[in-house]
């Protein structure tokens, strides 16, 4: 039989309500605790069950299944909620992604079982539909130069964001001008005027600026970089 008291305002003894399983329900700042598998998480109420169709159900106060400690425990890999509550926490859709390897498909997989178990919409869809594709740009430029000294300058003054994705080398031969007076405009046709054909002290020799070229042996050093540009906005989540 249910405890009374006098709190009619006839003063009639009115019946004292009992907790029901609305009272179960938590604020929504109060701390969560989780059991994950084997991992520990604490969060608040309100990051989980603004998304989370699951976490809105557990948290209801419908019913309460809480460990001894309080905590709520969740069959689920750690590792990969781990990523769920990071989502949930600010609104960032992963990307996971290596310079050399590319795109984890398999982190990607799981992460969307888990999206469609919790309840979350958004990030199933994000998964799903592969929109992490276009957060990632790749940017390949080829960059030449004339010897290997140069090259492994430029290599090694990369940012963390551009590897080298090979160096090739090219050889051949060229036709170079050569000065008649074999000065300093071997190369450079437009730097030559009369004066450079008088060689050797005749102001006679007839001078043909076409004529006077040399076949040389020329390398060239083709380093080709790979860049990866991430679109940061197409990660958050609208």
């Amino acid at each position: 039989m249910p405890d009374t008291r006098s709190d009619g305002k006839d003063g009639s003894p009115v019946a004292a309500t009992e907790p029901g399983p609305a009272s179960l329900a938590l604020a929504a700042d109060v701390r969560v605790s989780l059991q994950v598998g084997d991992g520990r998480f604490t969060t608040m109420r309100d990051t989980l069950t603004s998304e989370s169709t699951f976490f809105a159900s557990l948290l209801s106060g419908r019913w309460d299944n809480r460990l001894a400690d309080g905590s709520y425990f969740i069959d689920a890999d750690p590792v990969v909620f781990g990523h769920v509550l990071d989502y949930l926490r600010r609104g960032v859709f992963p990307v996971f992604f290596d310079k050399e390897r590319g795109h984890d498909h398999g982190k990607y997989h799981s992460l969307l079982a888990e999206a469609r178990y919790f309840g979350i919409p958004a990030l199933s869809q994000w998964i799903a539909e592969k929109r992490y594709l276009d957060a990632v740009r790749i940017v390949r430029d080829i960059h030449t130069f004339q010897n290997q000294r140069e090259a492994n300058a430029f290599c090694g003054g990369l940012a963390n964001d551009t590897i080298v994705e090979k160096i090739e080398v090219q050889s051949g031969i060229t036709k170079v001008y050569l000065c008649p007076a074999e000065k300093l405009h071997k190369g450079d046709p437009s730097k030559c005027d009369k004066w450079c054909a008088i060689v050797q002290g005749s102001e006679t020799k007839p001078w043909r600026p076409g004529e006077m070229f040399v076949e040389e042996v020329y390398k060239q050093f083709m380093v080709t970089t790979v860049k990866t540009v991430f679109d940061h906005e197409v990660c958050m989540h609208a």
